[in-house]
């Protein structure tokens, strides 16, 4: 068995109801008996804001994509100028693909207008494998603790651009796959789709069985019925 997954990442003008200003994605597929994961696709884009809005300080500041950068990263492309305008071709790399990892993917999935069936936070999901401390609990791990972790190299001045960091969560759900904890945590939800059919197929086997046992038993009836008259 097979499974596709998209590891996703959106650089934005601000926390909600705003701009995406850069999205990056990488398709990968999981090969359970060879226990492989290899890489199949990606999709790097820019986007201006949509008209009237305001640049946020704030947000540009992270991840740096002034007007001009912008301008700059998107010489010699064709695709929409506003993120808005370009979902078909976002929905066209999605495919079929039912399985989405993000890290803090409750802010990423906001800015993504169709549903992302099953996801995976990979910040969620390593609070208690980091087990960084915080009061008396555990931290949300950001992605380079992640790296550091795992020991996925990374470059903390290209971290907060999309296709990087994309590409370094890829690296590290490469490594979770040797962790036992987290391995677990991944096969369980790469599962899902598979586990749903499978159930879905027994409940629709045991119900045409009894089907079968029912018709069998009123053809039965219906011929003692008629021997005794």
């Amino acid at each position: 068995m097979k499974r596709e997954l998209i590891i996703f990442d959106t650089e934005t003008n601000g926390m909600r109801n705003c701009s995406v200003l850069s999205i990056a994605c990488i398709k990968l597929l999981y090969d359970f008996e060879k226990d492989t994961l290899e890489k199949i696709g990606d999709y790097y884009r820019f986007y201006f804001r949509e008209p009237k809005e305001s640049p946020n300080q704030g947000a540009l500041n992270v991840n740096g994509l002034y007007d001009y950068v912008i301008e700059e990263k998107r010489k010699n492309v064709t695709y929409p100028v506003h993120f808005s305008k370009d979902i078909e071709s976002l929905k066209e790399f999605v495919g079929e693909c039912k399985h989405f990892v993000a890290h803090n993917i409750s802010f990423d999935r906001n800015f993504i207008p169709f549903r992302l069936k099953y996801q995976f936070c990979s910040m969620n999901e390593n609070i208690e494998i980091l087990k960084i401390p915080k009061g008396n609990s555990y931290k949300w791990p950001k992605l380079s603790e992640l790296s550091d972790f795992y020991k996925v190299p990374f470059d903390n001045n290209n971290l907060h651009d999309s296709y990087y960091d994309t590409l370094i969560l890829a690296r590290v759900v490469y490594k979770m796959f040797k962790h036992p904890e987290a391995r677990e945590k991944l096969l369980y939800f790469l599962e899902k789709n598979y586990v749903l059919k499978l159930l879905l197929f027994i409940v629709i086997y045991s119900i045409n069985r009894v089907l079968i046992r029912w018709g069998d038993n009123f053809e039965n009836c219906f011929k003692y019925t008629n021997e005794k008259h």
